[in-house]
Formats: structure tokens, sequence, C-alpha cells
């Protein structure tokens, strides 16, 4: 038997099914003592366990040949290992939600302040407290972007440079546009998805953009 090629579990460590269920156990049951998960796991003591052995009681033993205080050691260290391992993986998620958070909150604030950069360059009041404000200067600035295609005077790029050096930002009417579509075509049941990161908005952007792009040729069609 020496050479047999059988693997048996070691006992009370982390392939013993004893001590994995005494693991899960005590987990799903956090008032419930050591010892009594040992013996809910298969561990087998003497009918009678003092919860706390004093030095001058007897040592007990399992089945095994191993006492009742390592067993116990053995548990404990398995629980902490377990906690610790749950604690690190709910850290992750939360730090990742957290970024994801930070990351859709900076693409807000970037498409709010380029709606009253762009805005300001093109005389047009504005007023972001709300999505509807947001939609009313998105169309204002459209009909803009029709205007500047009628007027060639206005679609210089040497006069639009101008106002880009008055104002000091670098940001185009097309940019503005692209923020806004991607902002208020998205559907609201996705804006509010927690799990939703900057990549997945922008790509949802990028398939509506496909779309917009067929509807815009047909709205510039109608300006001329």
């Amino acid at each position: 038997m020496r050479n047999s090629n059988v693997t048996r579990p070691k006992l009370g460590r982390k392939g013993d099914p004893r001590m994995n269920r005494a693991v899960c156990i005590r987990l799903a049951n956090p008032r419930m003592s050591l010892v009594d998960a040992l013996v809910a796991g298969g561990f087998t003591f003497p009918t009678k366990i003092k919860r706390r052995q004093n030095k001058s009681d007897p040592l007990i033993l399992d089945s095994d040949g191993v006492s009742l205080n390592q067993r116990r050691n053995q548990l404990s260290k398995r629980l902490w290992q377990a906690t610790k391992k749950t604690d690190e993986h709910l850290h992750r998620i939360v730090h990742s939600q957290e970024k994801a958070l930070s990351e859709r909150r900076n693409l807000l604030i970037t498409i709010k302040n380029n709606t009253e950069d762009v805005a300001s360059i093109c005389g047009i009041e504005t007023d972001v407290r709300s999505p509807q404000a947001y939609a009313h200067t998105s169309e204002q600035m459209h009909l803009l972007t029709c205007s500047h295609i009628s007027q060639p005077s206005l679609s210089n790029p040497a006069t639009l440079n101008e106002s880009y050096k008055e104002t000091g930002k670098e940001e185009s009417i097309a940019d503005f546009i692209r923020l806004m579509d991607i902002l208020f075509e998205v559907p609201t049941d996705v804006l509010t998805n927690e799990r939703l990161t900057l990549d997945d908005l922008m790509n949802k952007g990028r398939i509506l953009d496909q779309t917009h792009n067929q509807q815009e040729t047909q709205f510039y069609h109608d300006c001329y």
C-alpha cells in the first residue's frame, strides 16, 4: 500500500473535506462555537467536551489522534483566511465601482464644460441645470452649424481660430455635438448602470454615431 497512487486528503488541512465543511458551516453560522462547527463538519470527539479546557484537564483527541485545541486552531486559521479573501474581493468590487462612477462623473463634467465653452464662443446663452436645457442648447448648436455651412464667412477657419485663441479653448463644435449625442442618446437606464465603465459608454456612443451620421446627413440636406 505504500506505493499506492491513491491520494488521500490531508487531515485537518485544506484538502480535508471535514475541515472544509466546518469552515462553511461556521461562516454561515457566526454564533456557532468552533467545537460545534468541527463536530458538524464530521470530526469525532468524545461525547462530553468542554468548550474551554484548563491545563489540568486531560487531553481530548479526535478519532485521528489530533487534539481538540489543534483542531480549533486549524479552524480559526482557515476562517481568518476565508474572511480575508472575502474582504479583498469586496474591496476590489467597491474600488471598481468607485472608479467607474468617477469616470462617468468626469465625463459629465467635461460635457458640461464643453456646453458652456462652445456656446459662449458661438454667443448662445446656456442654462445647463437640466437635461432639457442641454437638449435645447444642442439643437441651437445644430442650427448654428447649418448657418456656418450656408454662410462661408462664418465658417472661415481663420475666423474660428481667432475666436478660439481669444477664449483659450480648443474644443470644436463637432466635438461638442458628439459629446451631447453620447449623453442624451444613450438610454437613461444605461447611464445609471453602476457597472458601466467609461469605455462601455464610449462604445455605446460609437454605435449611436453610426445612426446619428445618417440622421445628420439628412439634417444638413434639409438645411440646404
